[in-house]
């Protein structure tokens, strides 16, 4: 699924809307027609009735795209939860978003420009949903694992020895189990999610490097560059597809409860959405945590479009520069995830002390292109600073995505994971629109890409103040406290480890 992010997101359509309005756009003049060659050119395209920059058209594609993707969070969520839909609908969107992208071949000119637009627009719901039910996987997983086990077992055993039978499997090392009796089971639990996360966000950018990698080739050989991202689009429709057989054969069903009595598929989403507010407006930390993942994502979202963009119609580098610089992202991005996973377990940080320090650095990411308003030296007003400032961007994304993920299953109460995900979706893509949107009019009035740098920064510093205030574990007592009310009590092996045995 990863490689829709980085390559169509990151670099193909983020690029290609612009190229494709730049080459139907005019110059400010709206008479003549625009000359895309050149370095920090401005052309305005006519779309909706209006006239918008170049530039803000895949911004306005993008929070089109990202408001729908909202909608449907709202629904399947808390379905997913319920009966065996989780399965099914990472199935339905991941077909939806691989045959999205290969249909993007057919767009073979620049005056098909609104149907790339749709495409891009159903893949992105494709890409947004399938995440959901990936997430909610995750602390399944997690609880499942024979280290979470082994721990619990140890606690219910009160330090008598654990039955051999029941101690012995092959993805429990004795080094590791020793180790982890220096924790309660609840922070060993919250290790393994940690870990899961990162080997998640290892395996994703292996896969957006290899997919990536290919289009750059393509990008190399074929003259007609605005072509040649849309037969790249395709190449991450097809990966998507085939490597979507295997999970889907793999993947267990583990359903949920059946829907409530007196319900049916179609009018318990909105019932239970009004429900899943009410929930986490009963749970303080765990809305702290929301309100500061939605400005963190909302910054990260934007400053990953509006780079590209601005390399491209300000810096003006061409497309096969810009797919090796953007090529770099999930490499560092791996290295961010894991370097911050080995890093916690290496000196037992807490979760939340560790997106910190990455909101902080992220802060300095901005920053820096906002210096560019004073000196042509630096501050992003040349081709080699792209480089470096992708790599950089990588490493404190990778991290950013591991760690907040990680630490929302902390706050999830047991038993609602996808309910409770698709909100933390919805806060995602929430500000996925609202970043784009706030950049597309920025630039449409100044015709500065610069000033959205600016937007970036005062979110990242305002979102470290919400996640410093949140209580991670008040939020996790009050978490398995919800869920115990609601009937969610199975899952909840730390404090039932008896039912489990």
């Amino acid at each position: 699924t990863e490689p829709f992010n980085t390559s169509i997101i990151g670099l193909y359509m983020s690029t290609g809307l612009n190229l494709m309005a730049a080459m139907e756009g005019f110059e400010l003049d709206h008479i003549t027609k625009c000359d895309y060659d050149k370095a920090n050119y401005t052309c305005d395209f006519w779309w909706a009735g209006g006239w918008i920059d170049t530039a803000s058209f895949p911004l306005y594609m993008t929070t089109i795209a990202s408001l729908l993707q909202a909608l449907l969070y709202i629904g399947l969520g808390t379905l997913a939860d319920h009966s065996n839909y989780r399965k099914r609908f990472l199935l339905f969107f991941a077909l939806l978003g691989g045959a999205s992208c290969i249909c993007l071949l057919g767009v073979r000119r620049s005056s098909l420009i609104n149907t790339a637009a749709a495409l891009y627009i159903l893949a992105s719901i494709g890409y947004g949903c399938s995440l959901v039910f990936y997430y909610a996987y995750i602390p399944l997983l997690a609880r499942a694992h024979p280290r979470t086990i082994y721990r619990k077992l140890s606690e219910a055993y009160n330090g008598l020895a654990i039955p051999e039978s029941l101690a012995k499997t092959k993805l429990l090392k004795q080094k590791k189990a020793d180790k982890d009796a220096a924790h309660s089971s609840v922070v060993v639990e919250e290790f393994v999610t940690n870990k899961l996360s990162a080997l998640g966000n290892l395996w994703m950018n292996l896969a957006a490097v290899i997919v990536l990698g290919i289009g750059v080739g393509v990008l190399a050989v074929m003259e007609d560059q605005m072509y040649a991202m849309m037969i790249g689009s395709a190449v991450v429709g097809l990966w998507w597809l085939l490597f979507t057989i295997y999970p889907m054969m793999q993947l267990q069903e583990r359903p949920g409860p059946p829907l409530p009595a007196g319900t049916n598929k179609w009018t318990f989403p909105l019932k239970s959405f009004k429900q899943t507010c009410q929930d986490v407006w009963r749970l303080p930390e765990t809305l702290k945590f929301l309100v500061g993942w939605f400005l963190l994502a909302d910054s990260m979202n934007t400053i990953m479009t509006v780079t590209s963009l601005f390399a491209q119609s300000v810096i003006n580098m061409n497309e096969d520069d810009l797919a090796i610089g953007i090529l770099i992202a999930p490499i560092t991005s791996m290295i961010g995830a894991f370097g911050f996973s080995l890093l916690q377990e290496r000196f037992n940080y807490r979760t939340r002390t560790l997106i910190l320090v990455v909101v902080f650095m992220s802060s300095l990411l901005g920053l820096y292109v906002i210096i560019g308003f004073g000196t042509s030296a630096w501050g992003f007003n040349h081709s080699a600073e792209f480089y470096p400032l992708v790599a950089y961007f990588g490493i404190v994304n990778g991290a950013s995505i591991a760690l907040t993920r990680a630490q929302f299953v902390e706050l999830c109460p047991p038993g609602m994971e996808a309910e409770f995900f698709s909100l933390f979706r919805i806060t995602d893509k929430g500000s996925a629109f609202i970043g784009p949107l706030v950049a597309a009019g920025i630039n449409t009035a100044s015709h500065n890409l610069r000033f959205a740098y600016v937007w970036c920064f005062v979110l990242f510093l305002v979102s470290g103040l919400f996640f410093f205030w949140c209580d991670p574990k008040k939020g996790r007592e009050d978490a398995i406290e919800l869920g115990r009310q609601n009937g969610f009590t199975e899952e909840d092996l730390s404090a039932k480890p008896k039912a489990f045995l």
